[in-house]
């Protein structure tokens, strides 16, 4: 059997996390982080490897943005795919977020078709 990939979601709503393990988790590993903190302590982790990082841009303590900042500034990690997910739909977030390294963009709410041609596009 293939072995699922591991991405790593990270929105600090609880209830968006359990959509998209249910969604997913059929065909991939997710693994919920509530906090820019706790994604960067599963990124740490030598025996994990994440293959797809999506993340909210609006959380408490450590913004999205500043995550991204945080995977695309580290030599280990800068070479994950990002997928932004979030409600924030003005032109600014969207173009901060693609210079910043952010490989897509998926607003709330989305549908499930949409989540899954997103993830499988980058995880290929």
């Amino acid at each position: 059997m293939k072995k699922k990939k591991n991405i790593l979601v990270v929105d600090d709503m609880f209830p968006i996390l359990t959509m998209i393990r249910s969604l997913l988790r059929a065909e991939f590993q997710v693994l919920p982080a509530n906090s820019g903190k706790d994604a960067i302590a599963f990124l740490q982790r030598s025996d994990l490897q994440i293959d797809l990082v999506m993340l909210d841009l609006d959380m408490p303590g450590m913004s999205g943005f500043e995550l991204l900042r945080e995977i695309k500034n580290d030599p280990k990690w800068r070479h994950l795919p990002v997928i932004i997910l979030t409600g924030n739909a003005d032109l600014d977030s969207v173009v901060r977020a693609a210079q910043g390294g952010a490989m897509d963009y998926i607003l709330k709410p989305f549908t499930e078709e949409i989540l899954k041609k997103k993830v499988r596009a980058a995880l290929k």
